[in-house]
């Protein structure tokens, strides 16, 4: 075994080891790995370390684990199905009005590149729910060679993170980082001095920014355009259009008037959009307005919207083509979701 480093992560470098003696040919497809303890033992780690890194290796397609039965390295897939577990929730719920969308991009990509799908429409209650009864039983027959999964149940998470044999992946999300940036440097190249960045709260993916990483890149900005901290605010909420509606009204009643808004989620921007409609806010004469948006879910407005556009498709193939690198035990960097400026008359 190998010699860990203190100063690294323990289970990342675990999970890399076994990595490279599978995809070196050391380990052999049927391989059965040691009991969790054994590992722990010769590692000098506690449990739960091997834990994370079995876990790695099995989102990457690498492994399977068998309840009774044991750790096993992964053969070739030769078929030819995906798994697709959502919740139904997608078709009722206005601030998941992006998925519908996801899911046929979804599927059209794959059937282009020689996949079937299988549908799994979980119920996030979970009563009453047999789609997860339905995912186990074609994962056991050997029907299926990968899952996808969004907005679908807490048990059908925990399904795919902890027990299910075969490889997984989730929907990712877009840069925050980088449209939070493209927004801003938009503005402020064309004046606007005093601005508030509405953003969602984010999620568990490798995509999602840390506080720290957005504190030093609006700092870059103010330091770049001369401006006193207090010129760019920063508010973080999930990304429901109510949350917009009333953090933007009661700012706007008790006095904090921005001269432009930076929206990072399109949930956000309709609230915020019916709030100013409300008070009788002229755009973009008193509020400068940019917004994040899924190609194709643009809303009603009576003004062309400037937005930070992201297209479902993009989210589609990064997603599926990560899924099938894990199938097919390829390495594969990730790819971010980037936006780009479309230019309206709201700013």
């Amino acid at each position: 075994m190998i010699a860990l480093k203190r100063n690294d992560t323990l289970y990342q470098q675990i999970a890399t080891y076994f990595e490279t003696e599978i995809r070196e040919g050391r380990l052999k497809p049927g391989v059965k790995l040691p009991p969790t303890t054994e590992l722990s033992r010769q590692f000098g780690v506690n449990p739960d370390t091997i834990q994370q890194s079995l876990r790695i290796l099995m989102n990457q397609g690498l492994i399977s684990r068998a309840p009774k039965r044991g750790t096993f390295v992964r053969g070739s897939y030769h078929g030819n199905t995906i798994g697709i577990v959502f919740g139904k929730e997608i078709f009722k719920d206005n601030n998941l009005a992006f998925f519908p969308v996801y899911l046929s991009e979804l599927i059209q990509y794959a059937e282009s590149r020689g996949w079937k799908t299988k549908i799994f429409m979980t119920v996030r209650e979970g009563l009453g729910d047999t789609a997860l009864y339905d995912l186990r039983k074609a994962v056991d027959a050997g029907e299926l060679g990968g899952v996808i999964d969004f907005c679908s149940s807490f048990a059908a998470k925990e399904y795919l993170e902890n027990i299910c044999p075969i490889a997984h992946a989730n929907a990712v999300v877009h840069d925050h980082l980088q449209l939070l940036s493209l927004g801003l440097d938009y503005l402020l190249k064309r004046g606007y001095d005093n601005i508030r960045i509405y953003a969602n709260s984010g999620s568990k993916t490798v995509y999602t920014q840390t506080t720290p990483e957005l504190e030093q890149m609006i700092g870059s900005y103010l330091r770049k355009y001369e401006l006193a901290p207090e010129k760019i605010g920063y508010y973080v909420m999930r990304p429901l259009q109510l949350y917009g509606y009333v953090k933007f009204k009661q700012e706007w009643k008790r006095g904090v008037r921005p001269r432009a808004l930076l929206l990072c989620n399109d949930c956000i921007f309709r609230g915020v959009w019916y709030a100013a409609m409300e008070l009788g806010i002229r755009v973009p004469e008193e509020l400068a307005i940019i917004t994040h948006m899924n190609r194709g879910r643009e809303p009603l407005t009576h003004i062309p919207l400037t937005t930070l556009e992201v297209a479902p498709f993009d989210f589609a193939r990064e997603t599926f083509d990560e899924l099938e690198a894990r199938i097919r035990g390829r390495k594969r960097v990730p790819q971010k979701i980037t936006a780009v400026i479309r230019e309206g008359k709201t700013c």
